[in-house]
């Protein structure tokens, strides 16, 4: 024993270079692994695997609430697919069939981060209504890391039921999709028998110095496009140009019932986007974005593009706001970085209808993914009157996390003074500090534990903002400090 234990690694049994032996190891169970999954992928292109996989996308049940099921499969799991009675649901029940679509695909090509599909053709699809899904956070990149081939895609006649745009119509999806090599190439067309029609045409192959782009979007009211965009007047769309990547010119025209949603020039210079314009998004939204945008938001951006991140400058004003964005918008990582966002309200009523103030302003910095991200804020003014209460130097700072739930804000807000409350606090509310978390619900503002401090006050309040109105509420429980009482003189008052 003791020979051995003495005995240099490379002589005893089964010698050799030991770093050899772990990588023959490992190699040998890396093979196992492969050869395993090869024989896993031939059990499931059988009739067998092919039941078993059909039984699993039954289960499918996303948060979302979409379903998909699927009555069988005919044919090779990595190359010419049937797909027979495929039925797509939701949260309400189904919504969208199909009895036989035809996929010839290639799934080896993800090994090769490719997504290839020959051929995707369906000779009837039947559209019931319009899906009501749960709302998600996204995940994932907006724009994905791998070529994408789309050959053919061809959906001969899809039915539309009434439900979706008030009568029963037919239309027609067929396209193309090639982005591999440096080059960009769409060209895709639907039409239905109302009137609908889109058109996308683009090439873009910056190494050649080419780019071609043409979108025509034509939707009648009521129809297909304007019950999927919610709109209730005729919608229309047109985005035309020429030049070379180094060097194109375009535009784009939107018109909503009449009324111009959009007059925007649009450029590129060696990968440089240009946006001016003007456009009017209260045509299509309401609340208080509406009263802000009103009449005309006058656009003026540009962005470099490059590796699927946008570094852009964005200014946007009306007569209400002034609005200006830098920083990096990544689209690969879906995420804010190190966005600078700038909000002045020109006209603080358009905000809230009972606000006047001087300069107020909002600056923040956007960090992480855009679903989720890091907001540090700061809101300032010289002076703010929320109806007949004044703040005097206004400050307000915080950082919020956002997430899936409710949103909360954190707050710390301090004011050299606040008057207008009413005679009896008055006098209690100078260099007053307020620190605590704010919840929004909607239009709706409220906190039940907010910390109070001044210079003769101390104690804790709860208060509710409707941003419908202006109106709010505030209680407050706290100990007085060196309050003058007629014919008392000054004393201390302690709630507890």
């Amino acid at each position: 024993m003791a020979d051995d234990a003495a005995r240099p690694i490379s002589e005893t049994p089964g010698g050799g270079d030991p770093l050899r032996r772990i990588l023959a190891v490992l190699g040998f169970g890396l093979f196992g692994l492969v050869a395993l999954a090869l024989i896993g992928l031939q059990l499931l292109n059988t009739g067998p695997g092919q039941r078993f996989l059909t039984s699993q996308l039954d289960r499918i049940a996303p948060r979302s609430g979409l379903t998909i099921q699927v009555g069988r499969l005919e044919g090779s799991l990595y190359g010419r697919l049937i797909i027979h009675d495929l039925r797509v649901g939701d949260t309400q029940g189904l919504f969208l069939t199909a009895p036989r679509i035809e996929l010839d695909w290639r799934p080896a090509a993800f090994v090769q981060n490719k997504l290839q599909i020959n051929a995707l053709t369906a000779p009837t699809v039947r559209w019931l209504r319009l899906p009501k899904l749960r709302r998600t956070t996204p995940t994932g990149p907006m724009l994905p890391n791998f070529d994408i081939y789309i050959g053919k895609l061809l959906l001969e006649r899809v039915i539309i039921e009434p439900a979706i745009a008030g009568r029963r119509q037919i239309a027609r999806v067929e396209g193309k999709v090639d982005i591999r090599g440096g080059r960009a190439l769409i060209d895709a067309q639907a039409t239905a028998s109302g009137g609908d029609r889109l058109l996308l045409k683009l090439d873009a192959a910056p190494d050649r110095d080419r780019f071609d782009v043409a979108i025509d979007v034509t939707a009648p009211a009521p129809g297909v496009l304007t019950a999927m965009l919610g709109v209730k007047r005729p919608l229309a769309v047109r985005v035309a140009g020429d030049g070379r990547w180094s060097n194109w010119r375009g535009t784009i025209e939107g018109r909503l019932g009449g009324a111009t949603l959009a007059d925007l020039d649009l450029g590129i210079q060696d990968g440089r986007f240009t946006l001016a314009g003007t456009a009017a998004p209260g045509l299509v939204v309401g609340g208080v974005l509406r009263t802000l945008t009103q009449p005309l938001l006058r656009l003026d951006a540009s962005a470099q593009f490059t590796d699927r991140r946008f570094d852009a400058v964005i200014r946007a004003s009306s007569p209400s706001v002034a609005f200006t964005a830098d920083g990096v918008f990544d689209l690969g990582a879906s995420a804010f970085e190190d966005v600078a966002v700038d909000v002045r309200l020109l006209r603080p009523s358009a905000l809230l209808r009972r606000l006047v103030s001087r300069n107020l302003a909002l600056t923040m910095r956007l960090d992480g993914p855009f679903a989720r991200p890091t907001i540090d804020y700061v809101v300032a003014t010289p002076q703010a009157a929320l109806a007949t209460t004044v703040f005097d130097r206004l400050r307000i700072v915080g950082r919020v996390q956002v997430d899936a739930g409710p949103l909360v804000i954190p707050m710390t807000l301090t004011a050299q003074r606040i008057t207008g409350i009413g005679g009896f606090l008055t006098p209690l509310l100078t260099n007053v500090r307020v620190e605590g978390p704010m919840f929004v619900n909607g239009l709706n503002v409220t906190s039940n534990n907010l910390r109070v401090r001044s210079d003769r006050l101390n104690g804790r309040a709860i208060a509710a903002l409707d941003l419908r109105t202006g109106r709010y509420n505030v209680a407050l429980v706290g100990d007085l400090m060196r309050y003058l009482v007629p014919g008392l003189g000054l004393v201390d008052v302690d709630a507890d």
